[in-house]
């Protein structure tokens, strides 16, 4: 999760277009990259999980982009120039966690970089925000009324009953069959 924002926050603050990426490095501690690294799962594998995000300019929680993108020539370009390996300074700082460092070069020689040592809802970054919450769900929740389920659940301290937020998510949480 860590490499996927820095390479989507690198890319949206600095107008970096995916054709004009060089290199994309990626820099994790070596406990976590067991994890990630050349996976033939592609939804595992963190270099094709940040490469598919770069194209297609972040992805929704219902996105399936594989195998699909496989065959996208900007995805290929991508994926060939992406590289994944231990970075010394997370490794020695948080052998265990997920952090990540993100470096693009671009074709023009201009080199940006971000390092997130934790991801978004880790006890160590601070909860999710409800903006942040919003919109990792509008447009991921079909049946959800996005923004009504948002305003139960910022005063579930006062909600006399859960119907209310079950009804909100109708059609997400529904009984196993």
């Amino acid at each position: 999760h860590t490499s996927i924002e820095a390479a989507i926050t690198l890319i949206t603050q600095h107008k970096i277009a995916p054709k004009s990426i060089r290199s994309l490095q990626i820099g994790m501690p070596a406990e976590a990259m067991k994890t990630v690294f050349g996976r033939a799962m592609h939804n595992i594998n963190v270099q094709d999980m940040v490469a598919a995000n770069v194209v297609r300019g972040g992805l929704k929680l219902v996105d399936m982009p594989f195998p699909r993108i496989l065959s996208d020539p900007l995805y290929k370009q991508v994926r060939s120039r992406t590289t994944v390996a231990v970075d010394p300074e997370i490794n020695r700082e948080f052998p265990d966690g997920r952090g990540g460092r993100v470096t693009i070069t671009t074709n023009d020689g201009k080199v940006y970089s971000l390092r997130i040592d934790n991801p978004k809802g880790h006890s160590r970054r601070g909860e999710p925000s409800w903006d942040d919450l919003h919109g990792k769900w509008q447009g991921s929740l079909a049946t959800c009324d996005v923004a009504q389920a948002i305003e139960i659940a910022r005063k579930l301290d006062e909600l006399p009953a859960a119907q209310r937020l079950f009804d909100a998510f109708a059609g997400v949480m529904k009984a196993p069959a």
